[in-house]
C-alpha cells in the first residue's frame, strides 16, 4: 500500500514538471524597446549651437561700427560679483571721435553702464574717462569721473588737475595757483569734485596726498583689472561658440 501510494506521489510530480517546462517553452517573447530618437545633426555630425546674447550683442555692434576704426569686446567680471560681463568697445559709424564709447552687458544681455573711451576697472569702482580734457591737468592726470560698483553703478565725484607748468603759469578764470594747497611743492594739484555742478579750480584743492588716500577708500588700494580685451571681428565673435 505504501509503494502504491509513493509511485502515485511520483507521478503527480512528474506531471506538474512537464507542464511548467511546456509554458515556459511556449511563454511569449518580450517584446523589445525601440531606440530613442536623436536630435537632428549637421553632415558632419556636428551639433548646431544657438548664438549666446553676448555673441548676438557683438554681432550688432559689428554692423554698427565704423569699418575703417579698430574696435575690441572682452568677457570679464570686472565688477567683482562671480559673473562675467560684456564689454564692448567701439565707435558708431559716424565719424565722430567723441562717439567713441564703452558698453557693459550683464548675462541677460541688459546695458549696466556706458561711457566715453575706455574705463579702468578695480572691482568695486571704475573711472570712466571724460571725452575731452580742457582744464589744466596735463599729462599727470586726464580728468574722469568715479562711480562705485555694487549691482548699480553709482557716481561718486569727478577728478581734475592744475600743472603749473600749463599756460606759463597764468591764473586760471583768474584765480592764482594755490600755493598753500600744494604743500609737496611739485607745483600739482587735485580737484575732487562731489557736486556734479562744481567746476574747477573754483572747488578746493588738495594735494597728492590726500588726493591718493581719497581714491584708495574706493579702489582699497587694487590694481586696475586687467581686461583681455579682443578685436571686434567677425572671426572673434564666432570663436566663442567653439
Amino acid at each position: 500500500m505504501r509503494q502504491i501510494f509513493l509511485k502515485a506521489a511520483i507521478s503527480c510530480a512528474l506531471v506538474c514538471l512537464l507542464t511548467a517546462c511546456g509554458v515556459a517553452d511556449h511563454a511569449e517573447p518580450t517584446p523589445e524597446k525601440e531606440a530613442p530618437e536623436l536630435p537632428p545633426q549637421t553632415e558632419d555630425s556636428t551639433p548646431v549651437l544657438e548664438p549666446s546674447i553676448f555673441q548676438t550683442i557683438l554681432e550688432d555692434a559689428l554692423v554698427q561700427c565704423d569699418p575703417e576704426l579698430e574696435h575690441f569686446f572682452a568677457i570679464c567680471d570686472v565688477d567683482g560679483d562671480g559673473s562675467d560681463e560684456l564689454i564692448v568697445e567701439w565707435t558708431p559709424a559716424d565719424g565722430i571721435a567723441s562717439s567713441w564709447m564703452t558698453y557693459i552687458y550683464n548675462q541677460s544681455g541688459l546695458e549696466e553702464f556706458s561711457c566715453y573711451g575706455r574705463p579702468v576697472f578695480y572691482g568695486s569702482c571704475l573711472e570712466a574717462p571724460r571725452s575731452h580734457s580742457q582744464g589744466r591737468s596735463g599729462d599727470r592726470l586726464w580728468p574722469y569721473d568715479l562711480y562705485e560698483v555694487n549691482d548699480l553703478y553709482v557716481w561718486v565725484a569727478s577728478v581734475e588737475g592744475w600743472d603749473r607748468t600749463l599756460a606759463d603759469g597764468a591764473d586760471w578764470m583768474e584765480i592764482p595757483f594755490p600755493d598753500e594747497a600744494d604743500t609737496d611743492g611739485d607745483g600739482y594739484v587735485y580737484y575732487i569734485l562731489t557736486d556734479q555742478a562744481g567746476y574747477a579750480p573754483l572747488a578746493d584743492p588738495v594735494d597728492n596726498a590726500a588726493y591718493e588716500a581719497w581714491r584708495d577708500r574706493y579702489t582699497g588700494g587694487a590694481a586696475a583689472i586687467d581686461v583681455p580685451y579682443q578685436p571686434l571681428t567677425a572671426e572673434h565673435i564666432a570663436g566663442l561658440q567653439s
